[in-house]
């Protein structure tokens, strides 16, 4: 994983090269394309805001009529008139304005439901092969965007379309003016790109360092117990603690930048409309423009300034979600095959020249694997540590994805069939038992909402159905993930139990019995006997002989290679033979 943050030199680099982000192009048009889906969302924001920018001439109109009609016919009926009218518009207002906003946020909740389905399924996948980069990060991008989808910034979308409206009022009160608001809109622009510039990298390289670091701590934070044992927090707090502090000076320099240029143009856009009504007084010095046009004047070059203002503001918003948005696109761009949805029993699991290779490794992992698995069989596989076989059963399963050759399950490539189909006819049982927040029904059942006889009656097979009764809320008991309220050989008696769950065709268990003792190992070795007779494929990777004599087939690998494939008789015999060759010497 990228540590950047350890290396101060990486870190003056980076900002002296600028981080190369002015190479980048912000992909918006993935954002466009599920906009473009609520095409009848965005008309109706568009014309709510139509009205809205028309109104807030009201008060503009307002001035120039107590100005230039009320002072001068002292008319209290006119007065009484165009404050009602002014009530009733600045009411219509308030009601676009609270419209527009509901209209957004549902906007942004219905590109959030379509969109984290999406996400946490590939976040998923993702783990698998960056098992060290927090998934939650997606999600984060996914409420960035929704942020920003419901901010000023996003409104200001709509409302910059009116500036030029804005402007053309301007001109019709005096050229002057319109010239004047160009002049201040351009000046607003060029502060603004004059601040992303002075801060923009500097931001983006706070941002990727502090990812950085909270990727690392997320990482460590997995493997707590042997940190704890060893020693070593204190190591890693102090290279948390290092990369930490670099990143928070350079954060408060970027502050201190940006707070300056953001206050600096905050006291411009405030002097134009001070500048507007100097500008409106001298014209009126001059007999070119009423009283209540110099006031108006005043207040319209701060309605014409407010759109470009919020747009440039939220420019440092948009380059966030900006990057949300590619993360995001770049997780999920890969276009969806669609999947053979099959829920049929597994009569077949072939395995044609399998091989995977590791830059870790100089022999590949495994090595032109091929294997034929039939219905109503318990296949042993066994071998040296390292030498293929749990990654053997994740390649079955597609936990593992980059491997050549080919699987089949009956006459479909794995690679083509869709999830329900594993859910459904396969059950599994990893080295590391994992218990999730839930019940023990709720975790034996895989956290679907438990079917009472299939949990019981798996709970029996496996033996741990009196044990479970025996607990405070019996099946109910709540179990929190990463407690250790259950012991090892518990923990993974459950495991069995969720594998078998359900009955699937395809039982696929990986070290079963490494935390069993002779009593969970019988009850398992019953289990697997009982599943055969069902007639579904087993297959168990084990390391311990006593639970070979179950089986009815053994496979041997080493480094990679498949060494052997006997029946259960010509294992033993081969056993036999060697045990007496070993006497021999």
């Amino acid at each position: 994983m990228n540590l950047n943050f350890l290396n101060k030199s990486d870190l003056t680099r980076s900002l002296s090269k600028k981080n190369n982000k002015n190479e980048k192009v912000f992909r918006s048009d993935f954002l466009v394309r599920y906009l473009r889906k609520y095409k009848k969302d965005l008309i109706w924001l568009f014309l709510i805001s139509a009205v809205a920018n028309i109104l807030m001439l009201s008060p503009m109109i307002f001035m120039l009529q107590i100005f230039d009609r009320v002072f001068i016919s002292k008319s209290m009926i006119t007065l009484v008139t165009i404050t009602g009218i002014i009530i009733y518009f600045y009411v219509v207002t308030a009601v676009s304005e609270w419209l527009r906003s509901k209209i957004v946020i549902a906007l942004g909740l219905k590109i959030e439901k379509e969109l984290a389905p999406k996400i946490f399924k590939e976040s998923f996948k993702k783990q698998l092969t960056d098992p060290d980069k927090d998934p939650g990060i997606f999600l984060n991008d996914l409420t960035q965007i929704r942020q920003w989808l419901t901010g000023a910034g996003f409104f200001a979308i709509f409302d910059a379309p009116w500036v030029p409206f804005y402007v053309g009022v301007m001109f019709l009160l005096h050229p002057v003016l319109g010239y004047l608001s160009i002049v201040f809109i351009l000046l607003i622009i060029l502060i603004a790109i004059f601040s992303t510039k002075a801060t923009a990298d500097l931001t983006q390289i706070c941002n990727d360092e502090e990812r950085n670091l909270n990727t690392f701590m997320f990482s460590k934070l997995r493997n707590t117990e042997i940190i704890n044992v060893y020693g070593m927090a204190n190591n890693f707090r102090k290279i948390w603690n290092q990369g930490r502090l670099k990143t928070m000076k350079l954060l408060a320099f970027s502050n201190y930048k940006g707070e300056a240029i953001q206050q600096f143009q905050r006291q411009f856009r405030y002097l134009t409309s001070s500048l507007a009504l100097g500008m409106a007084a001298l014209l009126c010095m001059y007999g070119e423009l009423t009283m209540g046009a110099m006031i108006a004047a005043a207040m319209l070059m701060q309605r014409t300034t407010a759109p470009v203002d919020n747009l440039t503001s939220s420019w440092n918003l948009w380059h966030l979600a900006s990057d949300s948005i590619k993360r995001i696109e770049n997780l999920i761009s890969t276009e969806e095959i669609e999947k053979i949805e099959n829920n049929e029993s597994c009569t077949e699991l072939k395995l044609e020249n399998i091989s995977i290779n590791s830059d870790l490794k100089s022999t590949p992992v495994l090595n032109d694997i091929s294997i034929k698995f039939v219905p109503g069989e318990i296949v042993a596989v066994t071998g040296p540590s390292g030498s293929g076989k749990s990654m053997l059963l994740k390649t079955i399963l597609g936990i593992n994805s980059n491997f050549e050759g080919n699987i089949f399950f009956n006459q479909y490539n794995a690679s083509d069939l869709s999830d329900t189909f594993f859910s459904n006819q396969v059950g599994y049982l990893a080295q590391e038992v994992t218990m999730f927040n839930g019940t023990i029904a709720e975790n034996i059942s895989r956290m679907s909402t438990p079917d009472s006889n299939e949990v019981f009656t798996v709970a029996r097979l496996v033996g741990i159905h009196y044990f479970i009764l025996k607990l405070p809320g019996s099946y109910d008991t709540l179990i929190e993930a990463g407690t250790e309220s259950l012991s090892g050989g518990e923990r993974q008696r459950i495991g069995i139990a969720r594998a078998l769950y359900k009955k699937p065709s395809v039982i696929l268990l990986d070290e079963p019995n490494s935390s069993l003792d002779n009593k969970g190992e019988l009850a398992l070795a019953h289990a697997m006997r009982h599943m055969k007779k069902l007639n579904c494929i087993i297959i168990v990777v084990t390391h311990r002989l006593s639970l070979i004599p179950a089986c009815d087939r053994v496979i041997t690998l080493n480094n990679g290679n498949l060494i052997s494939d006997l029946d259960i008789d010509m294992w033993k015999q081969n056993l036999k033979n060697n045990m007496a060759k070993k006497n021999k010497i």
